[in-house]
């Protein structure tokens, strides 16, 4: 049986690529609480908090599902935005596994591994990912693309930033 190491610290060259993919992730979804308030007409941030702040992501990813389905009428707007909800949707498991898994590698080699959980109907089951700098890197870029794809968005149907 292959017995992984878990030290204090991974090496630093992931830590950068990290940090943008949880801070970039935080902006992903005040910018999706931005487009919920806009399609449900919410102009004050105090209802608007009530509404998306609590919430975790998985669930304001359904808020939003279901506010692109049932409020937005206009079929090209919906179709972009189902698409964009599709993209954080990918991107959240994403990041989920990142920034919550625990990291490891075998003690004589140098593969690092992100270990996650993982459920079935009537199981919770430990996952594991050979995990590369390149990857934490690109996971990274895609986070702050889908931003950068909400605020164009935004900008184009006259929805105020978060």
């Amino acid at each position: 049986m292959a017995v992984h190491i878990h030290p204090l610290d991974i090496p630093p060259k992931y830590y950068k690529p990290l940090g943008q993919v949880v801070a970039g992730w935080n902006l992903t979804e005040a910018l999706i609480a931005s487009i919920i308030w806009h399609i449900h007409k919410i102009k004050q941030p105090e209802e608007g908090r009530l509404f998306t702040y609590r919430p975790s992501a998985a669930q304001k990813l359904q808020i939003f599902a279901v506010s692109i389905k049932r409020f937005v009428k206009d079929a090209s707007i919906k179709d972009e935005l189902t698409l964009l909800r599709g993209r954080a949707s990918d991107l959240k498991a994403k990041r989920n596994m990142l920034a919550h898994g625990l990291w490891g590698r075998m003690p004589t080699q140098t593969i690092w591994k992100v270990f996650y959980h993982t459920e079935t109907d009537d199981m919770l089951l430990l996952k594991r990912k050979e995990m590369n700098v390149e990857t934490v890197r690109r996971i990274a870029a895609d986070v702050r693309k889908l931003s950068f794809d909400l605020k164009k968005f935004m900008s184009r149907n006259g929805v105020p930033p978060p």
